[in-house]
């Protein structure tokens, strides 16, 4: 498995940002997101997906890393500089804790992901990536199963209200930037 972390981890084309972390315990959301405003970047940085080339870690855009308590995947939501988003992109999980020095979130990844249009449009993505894990030992069977299951499950809910996912989302990423500039 790959180990994660919030904030701008693995992203060397990001030269500078800034990374806040808090924990929620409400009637509407029970766990962890990380805020992270990108200041300075190497490059435009896009990724292409279904054929467009979306913005995903220019200056000025902002992220949310949200892990709800006891959920099997993490979600990034990627938000343009004036606020809308431009990209979910969700890893399925294993195991999410806090680091013990930084208090930073951080998980194992499964490999499996699901990038999720602003128009709520769904792609799977690496799925080779999780079989090639599970064919040489990486993943259990358990952990192969659990990261489609869970795919599957958020694939299902999005259908049913995606308005909702993105209300959540702008309501969180208001809350974090509120006082900036």
């Amino acid at each position: 498995m790959k180990r994660k972390q919030f904030g701008t981890w693995g992203w060397s084309s990001i030269l500078s940002s800034s990374y806040q972390q808090k924990d929620f315990h409400n009637d509407d959301f029970q766990g962890t997101i990380g805020y992270v405003s990108i200041d300075k970047t190497t490059e435009y940085t896009s990724w292409v997906v279904n054929g467009e080339e979306i913005q995903v870690g220019q200056a000025g855009m902002k992220w949310l890393q949200i892990w709800r308590q006891d959920a099997d995947y993490v979600i990034t939501a990627m938000f343009s500089q004036e606020g809308e988003v431009n990209l979910f992109y969700v890893d399925m999980v294993d195991h999410v804790w806090k680091d013990e020095e930084s208090g930073v979130l951080t998980y194992e990844d499964l490999f499996l992901d699901l990038l999720i249009e602003s128009n709520g449009k769904m792609h799977v993505e690496d799925r080779i990536e999780l079989e090639e894990a599970f064919q040489a030992g990486r993943v259990s069977k358990e952990q192969y199963e659990k990261a489609l299951q869970t795919c599957h499950r958020l694939q299902f809910q999005l259908v049913k209200d995606f308005d909702a996912f993105v209300f959540f989302a702008k309501k969180y990423l208001a809350e974090f930037s509120e006082g900036e500039e």
